[in-house]
C-alpha cells in the first residue's frame, strides 16, 4: 500500500499523523510513502520562517519505500513518485486530505494508481482549512479539483460521527462510502523514555495551552478565565503556559496576555517548538486546556491524551466524541470564560493519576487493514 501526505518541511499535526500511519501500517506489510514537501509557495505559508527547519525527530521505518519529495510545482519528485506507482503499483493508495494546494497532485497520483489497479482511500481531517477558505477562488478550486479527487475514492475515512455528517453535507460524499476510524493519541514526542513521566501534584496548578494560535482556537477565552481563577482569592495558585505559533495575524491573545494583571504567572512561548520542548511542556503540565470555538479534531488533544493528562475541551465539532472514552476529560460550553473556569476547577480534581489512552496506532492500523480487506485486498498482515 502507499500513503500520500505531508513531510516535515511544512511541519504540522498532519505530518505527525502521516508518519504515524505509515509506521503503523509498515508493521503489517509492504508500505510505500509519497511525502509532499513544499505545499504552497513559501511566502504564503503562515509558518514560513521555519520551513525546512529540523524540529522533529520523526523518521519512517527503513522498510518503507519512499519516493522523492513532491513539491507543489511537481518537478523531479513527482516524476519519481509516478514512476514508483507505475513500477510497483500499490493495492491501496491512501491520500491525506488536508490542504487544497495539493489536490491537483493527489488527483494525478490517484488517476495513475487506479489505472494500475489500485483502490483509493481518502482520509479527511477537515473539509478545508479556514484560512484557505478565505482565499479568492479557493471555493471554486475546491468544487472543481476537490470533487474530481473525491470521485476517485473507493472509500472515505473520517474520525467521528460529527465529521461524517459534515463531509456528507459539505463535500457531497455518499454516506455509504464513509468509514469512521478515530484518531489515536500522538505519542511521537516522548523522546527520552518512551513514556510520560509520573504526573506531579504540587501547590501550583500548571495549565497548558498548546498549538497554533488562530481565531478559532479561543485562547483569548482562556486568558480571561485564567484572570478569574487568579483573582478568586480561594488560596489556589495557578500558572499558565501558552506554547504556539501565531497564524493568520491573530494577535488578540498575545495582547490579552500582555494586558493581564497576572502576566507574571503566564509563560508565553510564541513559536513552533521542537519535539524535545513539546515533551518537556507536556511532562510539566498538570492539565491541558483547549478552548476551541470550532474543531473537527485536535492534534494537541491527541498529544495530551498520550501523556495521560487531564484535559478541558469545549463542546464543539468532534472534540466531545474524541474524549468519550477518556477518563481524564472535562467538556464545557464554548466561548465562555465562566464555563472554562468551572471546567478547570473540575479538572483540577483529576490531577494526579495518569489516564490511559483510549486508542493506539496499532488499533488504527488494524482498522485500516479491515477496510482494505473489505475492498478486496488480502495478505498484508
Amino acid at each position: 500500500m502507499c500513503v500520500v501526505g505531508p513531510g516535515k518541511a511544512f511541519l504540522s499535526g498532519m505530518t505527525y499523523h502521516t508518519y504515524g500511519l505509515v509506521s503503523a501500517l509498515a508493521a503489517h506489510g509492504p508500505t510505500q510513502a509519497v511525502l509532499l514537501r513544499h505545499l504552497v509557495p513559501g511566502r504564503l505559508y503562515p509558518g514560513r520562517s521555519r520551513i525546512g527547519s529540523d524540529l522533529s525527530h520523526l523518521r519512517l521505518p527503513p522498510t518503507v519505500e519512499r519516493a522523492g519529495r513532491v513539491d507543489w510545482w511537481w518537478g523531479p519528485g513527482m516524476i519519481e513518485a509516478l514512476w514508483m506507482l507505475l513500477r510497483r503499483p500499490p493495492a491501496i493508495l491512501v491520500l491525506q486530505w488536508w490542504s487544497a494546494a495539493v489536490w491537483h497532485t493527489q488527483l494525478t497520483l490517484a488517476i495513475v494508481a487506479k489505472a494500475r489497479g489500485a483502490r483509493v482511500v481518502i482520509e479527511i481531517h477537515e473539509p478545508m482549512d479556514t484560512a484557505e477558505a478565505r482565499v479568492p477562488l479557493a471555493g471554486a478550486w475546491a468544487k472543481v479539483i476537490g470533487r474530481a479527487l473525491l470521485k476517485q475514492a473507493d472509500r472515505v475515512i473520517v474520525h467521528g460521527r460529527v465529521a461524517e455528517d459534515v463531509v456528507v453535507e459539505a463535500l457531497l460524499v455518499d454516506r455509504s462510502q464513509i468509514v469512521i476510524i478515530a484518531e489515536p493519541p500522538f505519542d511521537h514526542y516522548q523522546v527520552d523514555s518512551g513514556c510520560a513521566p509520573e504526573p506531579r501534584v504540587g501547590e501550583v496548578v500548571e495549565l497548558l495551552f498548546f498549538g497554533t494560535i488562530r481565531p478559532f482556537k479561543g485562547l483569548e477565552d482562556l486568558i480571561a478565565a485564567f484572570d478569574q481563577l487568579c483573582e478568586s482569592g480561594d488560596g489556589q495558585q495557578w500558572h499558565l503556559t501558552v506554547v504556539g505559533e501565531t497564524w493568520e495575524g491573530w494577535t488578540l491573545p498575545s495582547a490579552r496576555i500582555m494586558q493581564s494583571l497576572y502576566r507574571d504567572r503566564i509563560t508565553f512561548v510564541n513559536r513552533y517548538v521542537a519535539d524535545e520542548e513539546v515533551d518537556r511542556w507536556f511532562a510539566d503540565a498538570d492539565l491541558v486546556v483547549l478552548p476551541y470555538h470550532r474543531s473537527f479534531t485536535s492534534g494537541p488533544l491527541m498529544v495530551a491524551m498520550s501523556y495521560g493528562k487531564p484535559v478541558v475541551v469545549t463542546r464543539v465539532g468532534g472534540l466531545p466524541e474524541a474524549v468519550e472514552n477518556y477518563a481524564g476529560a472535562v467538556v464545557v460550553d464554548p466561548q465562555s470564560p465562566d464555563r472554562l473556569v468551572d471546567g478547570i476547577r473540575k479538572a483540577e480534581q483529576l490531577v494526579g493519576p495518569s489516564y490511559p489512552a483510549p486508542r493506539s496506532w496499532a488499533d488504527v492500523a488494524n482498522e485500516h487493514e479491515a477496510l482494505y480487506r473489505q475492498l478486496g485486498v488480502e495478505g498484508r498482515s
